[in-house]
């Protein structure tokens, strides 16, 4: 467990990085027809309902990605803390792995298999050191275990689901990146996946609903919410730690918003 200190001082430092490189873009705006906020002005089925709407209907999505894109970062800063971290998976992937992949798939696909943890040793049989072809991915987080050797192979996203149309593109995309690892590391190497969101859209607790993306990710591959948190920081109180620490840094956020309004004449 990181000291509640460290988790502090990480969030405080990226939600203070991420008010200063937002909020000065959008104040840098505030007289560019072009702007993020202004350009919403020309869109009178937004502007007919008042400024107020149009403001917080350009400001809305943008805020949410980039909020998205902070609390990554967090992950990842927190993540380094209590594993060995790598952004990237590179290597070379053979034929035959690449076949069992899409023959797995196919029947999730077709939902003549539910996904199961053992499947993996399917993929397992199909190992080929010397591959055929080369890959390279952007990992959100592949990580090691400094302790017992565990590798981790995880897709976070952020923003707390999946579009439904990407769940088989999003369950290839970590299956390729485990033959590579194996074909890096050698057959018995032990490497886990997981699909994980920050948060749980269904409150953290409850069952997680995304019925799609479960037609490709057994329940024992999802980290949803506060699974994901504690896993990170291997503790059974990371999310509260970490969400804790986010209330009492973010606060700041709610008036950053409250004097953007001011500039932006929403009274």
């Amino acid at each position: 467990m990181i000291e509640v200190s460290i988790v502090e001082k990480i969030v405080e430092m990226h939600i203070e990085d991420f008010r200063k490189k937002y909020f000065s873009k959008l104040l840098a705006q505030k007289d560019k027809p072009d702007g993020l906020i202004n350009r919403k002005i020309n869109n009178i089925f937004v502007t007919s309902m008042g400024k107020e709407i149009s403001f917080y209907s350009a400001l809305v999505r943008s805020l949410e990605s980039s909020l998205g894109n902070l609390v990554e970062r967090i992950g990842i800063d927190l993540s380094k803390k209590t594993y060995s971290f790598f952004g990237n998976v590179n290597g070379q992937i053979s034929e035959s792995q690449i076949n069992a992949i899409s023959s797995l798939l196919n029947k999730y696909h077709n939902h003549n298999k539910k996904p199961e943890i053992a499947d993996l040793k399917l993929i397992d049989d199909a190992f080929d050191q010397k591959g055929n072809y080369d890959h390279q991915y952007t990992s959100d987080f592949y990580l090691t275990d400094k302790e017992t050797g565990i590798n981790y192979l995880i897709e976070l996203k952020a923003g707390g689901d999946l579009d439904n149309k990407k769940s088989e593109s999003e369950k290839r995309a970590i299956l390729e990146q485990y033959c590579i690892l194996k074909n890096n590391l050698g057959k018995d190497a032990q490497i886990k996946i997981y699909f994980a969101t920050a948060y749980n859209m269904f409150g953290e607790g409850n069952y997680w609903k995304q019925e799609r993306v479960r037609a490709f990710f057994c329940q024992e591959e999802l980290l949803i919410g506060q699974d994901f948190w504690n896993f990170l920081l291997k503790s059974e109180n990371g999310y509260e730690v970490v969400k804790n620490a986010f209330r009492k840094y973010a606060a700041a956020i709610e008036n950053d918003l409250k004097e953007l309004r001011k500039i932006y004449g929403i009274e």
